[in-house]
């Protein structure tokens, strides 16, 4: 399109009182809707009634409302040598036509591709099934990705990868979480995938919905799970296990990774400092009495003075 053509044009349909016009054939081709109907503006102007009498050259009617059949106004609009048809004149006005229809499809298409890990394990395992219609009747997955359709599918899959690791055999739930997902944490209470697997995992063992504490460490238990305090990870330093571990009696000034509840050594004999002490503090305290808290310190808590000791 010409300067002359595009200043032509703007004459033709660019005026305030007919950009209600314009904005009505663009939703419309937006929607893929055909523009073979006319448009209805109602409580129009004096001023919008006389812009559509000039652009079609006939009494737009009486009353409130103006009725502008589209087909004829694409035939001014080709008349008049400006554009080739009513789309091409809207786009040279206003700008690139977004297909809003397209967009959606593709949503649609990116949102069922999201799904269809949990689908498959529903497939593999029928009684999932009510879980897969409740996700889908509520809406939790895009609630949970924050309408976000790849951060949906990569929930999915790491929902079905934990699914297909159940039943477990005594497996600590950050060790679970880790070797799925690579985060010790991706299945704490609250987290996106524990809400998508939790009642997955309710149902596979036949127990009742909940939401609480007892309830959660009930549904792993059931999945051969263990969760609670007592299965964290902890590094412990000259702290002797409880029998159950490979190195449960390490060297003096050694290091030691086990589970909480591993952690044992008799009242009084075994001097206690604090993290922040451990952390590099020299105003080390008396010995405390001996508790699994004040001896066992979380691997995921970056002691890195402590580790250097080690």
């Amino acid at each position: 399109m010409t300067a002359a053509d595009a200043e032509r044009l703007g004459r033709l349909l660019g005026g305030d009182e007919l950009r209600w016009l314009v904005d009505r054939v663009r939703q419309r081709i937006e929607r893929r809707l055909p523009l073979d109907t006319s448009v209805v503006l109602q409580g129009a102007t004096p001023s919008q009634r006389r812009a559509v009498e000039r652009l079609l050259g006939r009494p737009a009617g009486h009353g409130a409302a103006i009725s502008v059949a589209l087909p004829a106004v694409e035939s001014v609009v080709a008349r008049a040598g400006v554009a080739p048809d009513l789309r091409a004149a809207v786009e040279a006005l206003t700008g690139p036509i977004i297909d809003r229809e397209a967009d959606r499809e593709a949503l649609d298409r990116a949102w069922a591709a999201a799904t269809r890990p949990l689908e498959a394990v529903a497939l593999a395992r029928p009684v999932l099934e009510p879980w897969l219609d409740w996700l889908r009747a509520t809406g939790v997955l895009r609630r949970v990705a924050r309408g976000d359709p790849g951060s949906a599918r990569e929930l999915a899959s790491q929902v079905a990868g934990v699914l297909a690791r159940l039943p477990a055999d005594g497996v600590p739930i950050s060790v679970l979480a880790n070797l799925e997902t690579g985060d010790g944490h991706s299945l704490d209470p609250g987290s996106p995938l524990s809400a998508l697997v939790l009642p997955a995992v309710a149902r596979l063992g036949g127990i009742p919905p909940g939401d609480d504490s007892e309830w959660r460490r009930t549904v792993w238990s059931a999945a051969g799970v263990l969760c609670g305090e007592l299965t964290n990870p902890v590094l412990t330093l000259n702290l002797p296990g409880d029998g159950r571990t490979a190195r449960h009696t390490p060297s003096r000034g050694r290091c030691t990774g086990r589970r909480l509840a591993q952690s044992r050594y008799p009242p009084g004999s075994l001097p206690c400092y604090s993290r922040e002490q451990i952390g590099g503090r020299s105003d080390r305290s008396e010995p405390a009495p001996w508790s699994a808290r004040a001896c066992c310190f979380s691997a995921s808590v970056r002691l890195r003075s402590a580790a250097n000791r080690c």
